[in-house]
């Protein structure tokens, strides 16, 4: 790994990676990619928040994925979403980051939320409504939203057709508190809308649950 971001660091421009070795050394020279375009992370258990620090220098960034990264805490996590670097965003996978709270929701959707078109913050338990208010109200281009296991109860649902008209999927499986018929009522409402429901399920215009 290392050989291949010291021989091609000037021109690589999408890196997919397992992750499940990787330490903040290796991410500082992920970092030196300044024409990454694409970053997908799938298993970051031993990064810190130091490779948040290393990461947020990359301008270029449209797709970013870290997934699984318990060691990144709140704090970083604000820093790191507060950049203007991450603006440009257009894909955003930080599923199982368990310290995503709903100030940092609010922090990357103020920061990158009018060019989000894909979000997924499954399984970031804390989360709660206010979480998902930040999103209906700053992520109006979006088209995909997973927020898988996240206890909310979806009271802010009903804005989605006017305030996020470009939304065609929800997944909302293992989301308890959210009511079916509060889902049902969303899709007759926006008729080319995809939802799962908790038990995943998809209900469309042409399907109830």
């Amino acid at each position: 790994m290392e050989t291949l971001l010291n021989v091609h660091y000037t021109s690589l421009q999408e890196l997919i990676l397992d992750g499940e070795e990787l330490t903040d050394n290796t991410i500082y020279l992920v970092a030196k990619c300044t024409k990454l375009k694409t970053l997908q992370i799938s298993f970051c258990e031993l990064l810190t928040d130091l490779s948040l620090q290393y990461l947020q220098n990359l301008e270029q960034l449209r797709v970013l994925k870290l997934r699984k990264g318990p060691e990144f805490s709140k704090e970083a996590f604000l820093s790191f979403l507060q950049n203007p670097n991450l603006k440009r965003l257009r894909n955003l996978d930080l599923s199982e980051c368990c310290n995503i709270s709903d100030k940092v929701v609010l922090a990357l959707c103020q920061n990158c939320g009018p060019n989000l078109e894909y979000l997924n913050l499954s399984w970031c338990w804390l989360i709660s409504e206010t979480g998902l208010i930040s999103i209906v109200d700053h992520c109006r281009n979006l088209k995909d939203l997973l927020l898988i296991g996240i206890d909310i109860n979806g009271d802010c649902l009903h804005r989605i057709p006017e305030e996020m008209p470009r939304l065609t999927f929800c997944d909302f499986e293992k989301c308890s508190f959210i009511n079916d018929e509060d889902l049902v009522n969303l899709v007759v409402r926006k008729p080319d809308i995809v939802i799962v429901n908790y038990r995943g399920e998809k209900c469309t215009n042409s399907l109830d649950f």
